[in-house]
């Protein structure tokens, strides 16, 4: 169980196909942004965000290149795998209108416990 913004969510595993199909569409959606990215200002603005002294406005403009309707099908396939309430979490539910920062968030977050194997290996991401 994860919380998320005062949320609590269980994460479902990806069945191993899906798992890899996943990973390819977060990398063709993130591969043209990292070499761009200053990973330095990245960690800044992200404690920024967490501390909510606001986000530096460099750090969301790598935003405006991404590919939205491949960043909206991630998304949706990373928080379908989670479930609030015994209910599965849908982009297409009201409940979570107005609530982009948290449906983000909670992708995050499933990502990174879908493929932490993944990043650890890599050194993207520590124990």
């Amino acid at each position: 169980m994860i919380e998320v913004n005062g949320y609590e969510f269980t994460i479902r595993k990806f069945s191993a196909y899906d798992s890899l199909k996943t990973l390819g569409k977060i990398s063709k959606l993130l591969a043209p942004m990292i070499g761009s990215i200053d990973m330095k200002k990245v960690m800044e603005a992200k404690d920024n965000i967490e501390e909510g002294s606001g986000a530096d406005l460099g750090f969301l403009s790598f935003l405006g290149d991404l590919d939205e309707n491949l960043l909206m099908e991630v998304v949706e396939k990373l928080v379908e795998r989670a479930t609030h309430n015994g209910v599965p979490v849908s982009l297409n539910d009201t409940q979570w209108t107005d609530k982009t920062l948290t449906l983000v968030k909670l992708a995050v977050e499933v990502a990174k416990e879908e493929y932490s194997d993944f990043l650890l290996e890599l050194g993207l991401m520590s124990q």
